[in-house]
């Protein structure tokens, strides 16, 4: 049980972090979908942070129900936007992970609900016994697996533009700035 609670948080995490730094682009999908200008930026700064604040609470508050079921209406949610999207036949891109995300809002929001139901239930009925100190050691593995991720790829994206300025420099005849410090260019 640990386990599922962990990675339903780490992506419950994944999903508040990609919306939180990709505030311009989750509003455009909020817009395109057809939420009025009001209630956007509530609605963008609230979904995320009730992502946050549920994936805290499924670690943080192992014998409460409460986390379990939200997790799965919260898979209702996004099945009936997917659905209201379909229905109205436009193309709209998911930020359901920020700029991680290339899919387009539908079939995949209809496709996933049964998971996200049984997730739910799985974690709303199930009996999780661990403490509240041990949920915060969780959220923190959980936290620091996603950082490591995040960093990992942020240093393969900044190699590779150091690459792209270099052959770009090539290019133009100016001369080379890579500095290579034990096996890592810079």
């Amino acid at each position: 049980m640990n386990i599922v609670a962990m990675m339903t948080s780490a992506i419950l995490i994944s999903a508040a972090t990609g919306k939180m730094i990709q505030q311009r682009q989750f509003r455009g999908t909020l817009e395109s979908i057809g939420i009025r200008y009001k209630l956007q930026l509530p609605l963008a700064l609230g979904l995320p942070s009730f992502e946050f604040a549920l994936a805290v609470a499924l670690l943080t508050l192992p014998s409460n129900q409460i986390p379990g079921m939200l997790v799965g209406m919260l898979g209702v949610s996004f099945a009936i936007v997917g659905a209201h999207v379909l229905r109205s036949g436009r193309t709209i891109a998911c930020s359901c992970f920020g700029l991680c995300s290339t899919s387009k809002l539908g079939l995949r929001q209809i496709y996933v609900l049964p998971g996200w139901v049984a997730t739910g239930l799985l974690l709303a009925w199930r009996d999780r016994t661990w403490s509240t100190r041990t949920g915060l050691l969780y959220l923190s593995i959980v936290a620091l697996s996603l950082a490591a991720i995040r960093v990992s790829v942020v240093t393969r994206l900044s190699i590779d533009a150091s690459h792209d300025r270099v052959a770009l420099n090539e290019s133009r005849g100016l001369p080379q700035q890579i500095v290579v410090t034990a096996g890592i260019e810079k």
